[in-house]
């Protein structure tokens, strides 16, 4: 469920949300897409209870001995999608592309900490 959900997420970030930034789309056609990581961001710490690593998962060791910093992170992702939402709602360009790089960030910054390559 882990690895269909991080792929569902990277496509409604990519293929959604960073298109329609790049292809200057109506972002209020995003809500959909954006709502969807914001969901996705609150979901996160429960797809990895503690003994969850190993076999093929990609997940590093560091998120049950740091888990505060996980889930802050996790957070921060929702509430940096949540805020994109809003954006999307009242058809803010502007600001909808400036907080998908916020949005793309906090994904960034979790598997950089947190995901082996």
């Amino acid at each position: 469920a882990r690895f269909t959900g991080m792929h569902m997420a990277a496509t409604l970030l990519n293929r959604g949300i960073k298109a329609a930034v790049a292809n200057r789309g109506d972002v209020r056609e995003q809500v959909h897409e954006a709502e969807g990581l914001a969901y996705w961001g609150a979901s996160i710490p429960g797809l990895f209870p503690a003994g969850s690593g190993g076999g093929e998962s990609r997940a590093r060791a560091e998120i049950w001995t740091n888990w505060g910093d996980f889930e802050a992170k996790a957070t921060e992702l929702r509430r940096a999608a949540s805020r994109l939402v809003q954006l999307a709602r009242a058809g803010d360009t502007a600001g909808f592309a400036a907080q998908a790089d916020v949005v793309e960030a906090a994904c960034n910054a979790c598997h950089t900490a947190y995901r082996a390559d």
